[in-house]
């Protein structure tokens, strides 16, 4: 367990100029972001901060634990000793009066080599992270390492250890009495974990019921005891009976992550009604009363006039917290989705925007008549909420408002809430023909009142159609080194790479080579990742009979198919298509690196495909690298590293330690 060692603020807006010097102001940012259980963006920000503030400990911190939090454990390792080469000292005790560093150092070492522990299983790693916890709590009197010392403890088999430090562990706990409302949550939460230990489990509830009081919607901090709970149980640590874990567990309850989607107000060209403008008020308290009911913290939404909007205000007034996704360039959303509706909701898309904690563009280009964007939007969104989900340690919900009975479109809010989850994931409705029938009998002049007619107004676009691709980029490393005498073998790798190509890849994929680079591209996410991870799995299995390696990138959007007019080839073309190649070199060597987009695309298919994205249900492990800076200067991107789990990760999950 860690807690926060420096007090920033209450959680608040997140939103930062990052032309700022005000090294406050980047603490208060970051520092928010980590506490709404967002350390994607806590880590984007701290990167740029660290370089910012090169002195400052407290960015350097912030960036290590979003590492952590993200599962990138190596970047985060890496860093860490580069900063804190002394730190190894600490792995023979011995050394402790030698080795002189603050808590949450301390705390950070321990925390990176918990989660090498969590991957290897090894032996050396567990004593090595009991011994820096260990020092953690002799030289600093911490309870929080030696909580989590008495932890690894039960992890070496050192079980009357263990037990001997968590009752050390409640001491200390019970003689800080004057502590701040902060780290009062820390501080019952560390005794509940002791009072596991010692199989006090009447004495764990009551602690951890007095802890969530102290949150104050701090989100890490129940998801940080939940993590500790979970790991006692599914390694083996301590056998806690399945009763009191699931008590714990609603204890600990995790905030509600919302995926959204409903209709627009009713054009002036419709001929029946479906989302009139004069319900609007009914349709507003019914999503209001939704929000309440199930406790939505945390949202991701689209922002067209009508539903959109309404959820949007509706959770900013109950402070939740609202992430936005739009399909294409603003200019052209504000004319497809909002203006139709009058000026007045322009108005309020403008400040929902301004007000949320996220906007997000799935592409910054014009929409040129291509509906397949609209539905490209939708899968990002929901992809988004699901891997936020899964951050905070539990599952996301889907609120739609629909008229059951209304046709369904191409990315409208019918096809968007069809198939969602099919049994993983709760999906609630709001009955749009509903609340419409019953204000025609109270008053029957319902009509719509919308400016412009949609149809005339889409009419007008250029209909170039383009689809939504998964792309793989990839190249050999150092190609240009490689002389006369080896490109037979070279020759004959790229052979075998396309031989692994025609095995492993059952569905339609074009692919495409020049000198050392490869180019493949086919519909789906889940069959490219698949293949990607085999083909990087390949290529390491050779480099022991050579020095060859490659680099991997994935990435998914919209582009135009079209045949090569001087290969006679089929070719992809487009603004994304440029940014998975862009995202290629900036991988390291023999890694798969995938744009969030990619990611966000993968786990809404995975639904699509009637498949749960739980990571117990999946062979690949994400680990967040962080916001880079593309090749050439093609902007920034957020870009993961997948992998395939360790046979350790695998049985752990499996619980066939």
């Amino acid at each position: 367990m860690q807690k926060n060692v420096k007090n920033i603020c209450d959680r608040g807006n997140n939103i930062l100029d990052e032309k700022s010097t005000n090294q406050r102001e980047w603490e208060v940012a970051i520092e928010n972001l980590l506490r709404s259980g967002n350390p994607f963006q806590a880590l984007s920000l701290a990167q740029k901060a660290m370089n910012l503030f090169p002195k400052e400990d407290f960015f350097v911190h912030r960036v290590i634990r979003s590492l952590i939090n993200t599962g990138n454990i190596v970047e985060a390792r890496s860093i860490l000793e580069d900063r804190y080469p002394n730190l190894l000292l600490i792995k023979d005790l011995a050394n402790v009066d030698y080795a002189k560093f603050d808590e949450e150092t301390v705390g950070l070492f321990g925390r990176v080599y918990k989660e090498i522990w969590k991957t290897s299983g090894n032996l050396e790693d567990t004593l090595f992270c009991r011994n820096i916890y260990y020092y953690g709590y002799l030289t600093q009197k911490s309870y929080w390492c030696a909580i989590n010392a008495a932890m690894m403890s039960l992890a070496s088999n050192e079980r009357e250890e263990a037990r001997k430090l968590a009752q050390e562990t409640l001491t200390m706990c019970q003689q800080r009495t004057d502590t701040a409302d902060e780290e009062r949550f820390w501080l019952e939460a560390t005794m509940g974990e002791a009072n596991l230990i010692l199989e006090r489990y009447n004495e764990a509830i009551l602690c951890y019921q007095r802890a969530i009081k102290h949150t104050n919607n701090r989100f890490d901090q129940a998801k940080s005891s939940l993590q500790q709970l979970f790991l006692y149980r599914d390694y083996n640590l301590v056998t806690i009976p399945k009763d009191i874990v699931n008590q714990l567990t609603a204890i600990l309850q995790p905030p509600v992550v919302v995926i959204f989607s409903g209709h627009m107000i009713d054009a002036v060209d419709r001929e029946e009604p479906r989302f009139p403008a004069e319900i609007e008020e009914p349709i507003k308290v019914a999503i209001k009363d939704k929000i309440k009911e199930i406790d939505a913290k945390i949202g991701y939404c689209s922002a067209a006039n009508g539903a959109d909007l309404l959820f949007i205000e509706c959770m900013l007034e109950v402070g939740a917290e609202v992430n936005i996704v739009l399909p294409f360039n603003k200019k052209d959303f504000i004319r497809t989705s909002v203006a139709h509706a009058g000026k007045t909701w322009v108005e309020r898309f403008e400040k929902a925007l301004h007000l949320a904690s996220s906007v997000r563009y799935v592409t910054k280009e014009d929409y040129l008549g291509s509906d397949s964007l609209f539905e490209y939007a939708n899968n990002i969104i929901k992809g988004l909420a699901i891997l936020r989900s899964e951050e905070l340690l539990t599952e996301p919900k889907f609120l739609s408002v629909v008229d059951p009975l209304s046709h369904s479109l191409v990315g409208g809010a019918i096809s968007n809430s069809r198939n969602w989850g099919k049994g993983f994931y709760t999906i609630e409705y709001i009955d749009v023909r509903e609340i419409r029938e019953k204000a025609i009998e109270a008053k029957d002049n319902i009509t719509s009142t919308s400016k412009e007619k949609v149809s005339k107004m889409l009419s007008m676009e250029d209909n170039s159609s383009r689809e939504v691709y998964a792309f793989l980029f990839a190249d050999i490393v150092e190609y240009s080194k490689i002389g006369e005498r080896d490109f037979p073998k070279y020759l004959a790798f790229i052979q075998e790479i396309a031989k692994n190509l025609e095995e492993h890849v059952k569905e339609e994929v074009i692919v495409n080579t020049w000198g050392d680079a490869i180019f493949i591209f086919m519909k789906s996410t889940v069959s490219m990742l698949d293949y990607a991870l085999k083909l990087n799995s390949f290529i390491k299995e050779q480099s022991t009979t050579n020095s060859l390696k490659m680099r991997i990138a994935l990435h998914a959007g919209p582009a135009f198919y079209a045949e090569d007019p001087f290969t006679k080839r089929a070719n992809l073309y487009g603004t994304h298509v440029t940014m998975a190649a862009r995202l290629e070199p900036v991988t390291l060597p023999n890694h798969v690196y995938a744009s969030e987009l990619f990611v966000a695309h993968l786990f809404s298919e995975q639904v699509e495909r009637d498949q749960c994205v739980a990571r117990i249900d999946q062979d690949y492990k994400l680990e967040f690298v962080g916001t880079k800076e593309l090749h050439k200067n093609y902007g920034q991107q957020a870009i993961y590293h997948i992998r395939r789990k360790t046979r350790f990760e695998r049985d752990i999950e499996h619980n066939n330690i």
